[in-house]
């Protein structure tokens, strides 16, 4: 039988203690029917949309939360229930600024409990459907600039860099600039270099 655990709701309007049994978080993780029904039952069975982070934590279920990292990240477990994301948009020009790309990256790394000295891979981040971070790391000059910016290690060059990534480099050790200047100054001379060269 599925393992459970006893969880103590009061019921103020009679004063009677209820009590309830859920899954524990290890069957949650490893048990996706379970898992799945749990989901229904706490967000309803009409619902056609995934909980956002915020919805899991004003419910106080944590534990789905949790279950949800366990079975591939929310996009997967939406597509596997059947639900659709909540897409929230970003403003205009929200990747134009580092500091908003340094905030994501450094919330990305305590929600999911990473080192706080490492910056976050582009196959991590898209693992949890972070493709907007992974998109901003190429506008700010590829990963290395990224992690020198932000203070962060990078823990090996997967990826052979982009034209764009060595030009941002390149750039940043002639001007020692970085951050919102070496962007501003390299989409500039990037720019003219390939009007020059007849270039895209």
């Amino acid at each position: 039988s599925v393992a459970k655990e006893r969880n103590v709701d009061n019921v103020k309007e009679s004063g009677v203690a209820v009590v309830s049994e859920r899954p524990s978080s290890s069957v949650l993780c490893s048990d996706f029917d379970t898992f799945k029904d749990e989901m229904i039952k706490t967000f309803g069975k009409g619902n056609k949309t995934m909980p956002k982070k915020e919805e899991f934590r004003t419910a106080g279920r944590f534990d789905l939360e949790k279950a949800c990292y366990a079975h591939g990240g929310f996009s997967k477990v939406a597509q596997s229930i059947g639900w659709k994301m909540q897409y929230q948009r970003k403003p205009k020009d929200y990747w134009l600024s580092f500091d908003n790309l340094r905030n994501e990256i450094f919330e990305f790394i305590q929600e999911h409990d990473l080192s706080t000295e490492d910056l976050p891979e582009r196959r991590l981040l898209l693992q949890y459907d972070r493709s907007d971070i992974v998109r901003a790391y190429t506008k700010w000059g590829g990963q290395a600039a990224v992690a020198e910016a932000t203070g962060l290690r990078l823990k090996c060059d997967a990826r052979r860099k982009t034209a764009w990534e060595t030009f941002c480099e390149r750039l940043a050790k002639e001007t020692g600039l970085s951050g919102e200047a070496l962007f501003d100054l390299a989409k500039e001379r990037y720019n003219n270099d390939n009007r020059s060269t007849g270039t895209t």
